[in-house]
């Protein structure tokens, strides 16, 4: 019961967030991109408190392909996409 709690008070802050527009978009350079999609796979590892598998790391890079997202919502996405 704790952890939902825990988990439906990260979501309403998600949620503030997101309706608020903050987006800071994708970079321009491949380069930049990948390092953004692999700092955001370890915030969402932490988060989790898991690794992602191979699999996993690519059903999320196809989720978010070609979206405009930016490292935040990233992060946002993963988390709900593998909790």
């Amino acid at each position: 019961a704790a952890g939902a709690a825990a988990g439906w008070a990260t979501y309403e802050v998600i949620q503030k967030v997101k309706e608020g527009k903050q987006r800071d978009g994708t970079p321009r350079s491949n380069e930049a991109q990948n390092d953004q999609f692999e700092d955001a796979v370890r915030e969402i590892e932490r988060k989790l408190g898991k690794q992602l598998d191979k699999d996993q790391r690519q059903q999320l890079h196809q989720e978010i392909s070609k979206q405009g997202y930016g490292y935040h919502e990233i992060v946002e996405e993963g988390y709900w996409f593998f909790q």
